[in-house]
């Protein structure tokens, strides 16, 4: 559209140079008749440099507008994205309670299909502070943990990953027994008491006692429960209180755990 105006004004231009070579050939020769006549046959030029000028100025108004109304996009949308964070790590206080930690809020960017139900690629590495073996949360409950870190990404090992093992409790009871998924991205209890009271429905959390993840943070849900004659022991499944196939943002825990002190 800009070309083909600068192409009329071009020629509008020539027209009126003609025109006005025209007007200095009246004035010297006095002939005012057919000047008048020139004036009203170059009538037309004129309006088409107004029109050609409004025109281009409407298009550079309109390209500000665009300019304009992108930066406030981008602002909304700025904006929109710290109110999800804050939303998310309200939600995420909400159900997790007695652990203190700072948090880095990560968007999930990638995940592999032969890997999908072990490892989450996620926007977040060691620039942001991120370092192996950091705890990585949801909303709901536990996701796993940082495998390994570059500067700006890292790998989440998650809790249906079956190299995962994590020392757990019975919110219920207090007792304390193990967690691991298989080879389907089942998760398991093991070490649990078969007489222990564990029912359909109970809540599973971290104990802290393998150092691997702190206290107190939601892995799951019991699924299922087993107690074969022939064993000690109870068989029990865990359905993950995050859905992971759904997790789109996790937060990460700049979290170590605290040295023992031995004598």
């Amino acid at each position: 559209m800009l070309s083909e105006i600068k192409n009329l004004r071009f020629w509008a231009v020539v027209g009126l140079a003609a025109a006005s070579v025209g007007f200095i050939y009246i004035d010297v020769t006095g002939r005012a008749e057919v000047r008048a006549s020139l004036m009203i046959a170059t009538a037309p030029v004129g309006r088409v440099l107004y029109w050609a000028d409004e025109v281009r100025r409407g298009e550079a108004e309109r390209a500000e507008l665009e300019e304009r109304l992108t930066r406030e996009n981008i602002a909304i949308g700025r904006a929109d994205g710290l109110k999800r964070e804050n939303d998310l790590l309200r939600s995420y206080r909400h159900v997790a309670g007695p652990v203190e930690s700072e948090l880095v809020f990560a968007r999930v960017v990638g995940r592999e299909v032969d890997t999908w139900r072990r490892v989450l690629v996620v926007d977040r590495g060691t620039a942001d502070g991120v370092a192996r073996g950091m705890p990585v949360i949801g909303t709901d409950g536990l996701v796993g943990y940082v495998r390994s870190a570059a500067e700006s990404v890292s790998l989440v090992e998650i809790i249906t990953s079956d190299q995962i093992r994590c020392a757990v409790e019975h919110s219920a009871s207090g007792h304390a027994g193990l967690y691991f998924a298989d080879e389907t991205g089942t998760g398991h209890l093991s070490y649990f008491d078969r007489d222990l009271g564990v029912e359909v429905g109970d809540l599973i959390v971290t104990s802290g006692l393998s150092g691997k993840f702190p206290a107190g943070l939601i892995v799951g849900y019991v699924s299922d429960v087993r107690r074969p004659a022939d064993l000690m022991y109870l068989e029990a499944d865990v359905e993950p209180a995050q859905d992971l196939d759904a997790t789109r943002s996790v937060f990460l825990m700049l979290w170590t755990p605290p040295e023992a002190d031995v004598e």
